[in-house]
């Protein structure tokens, strides 16, 4: 199995076992690193050390990130609260109107 595979379902269970990763990714990153048995002290790494990620077989921000983003489009029931929702549809307007449409 690939690693963007493993990825994704290790980020759908923890979608599904804990709420409030489904609300912010830096919180869903922190439990998927926590997963991976990272210790507190050793999350600076996570972020600037690529041989450490590799070593823990440990997915970047943005994978993980990506992989919540596609479930919670597949998967209603592990979208976020109705309030995030609101502000990252927000958001995502915002961008759009700056950046123009597919420019």
């Amino acid at each position: 199995m690939n690693e963007i595979q493993t990825t994704k379902e290790e980020v759908y269970r923890l979608l599904k076992k804990e709420p409030l990763t489904r609300n912010s990714d830096m919180y869903l990153y922190y439990r998927y690193c926590a997963n991976q048995w990272v210790r507190d002290l050793d999350m600076y790494k996570v972020f600037s050390d690529p041989e450490f990620r590799k070593e823990k077989h440990i997915s970047p921000f943005e994978t993980v990130s990506r992989a919540r983003r596609e479930l919670q489009n597949q998967f209603i029931e592990l979208n976020a609260d109705e309030k995030i929702e609101q502000m990252r549809k927000a958001r995502e307007e915002v961008f759009e109107n700056y950046y123009g449409k597919g420019i």
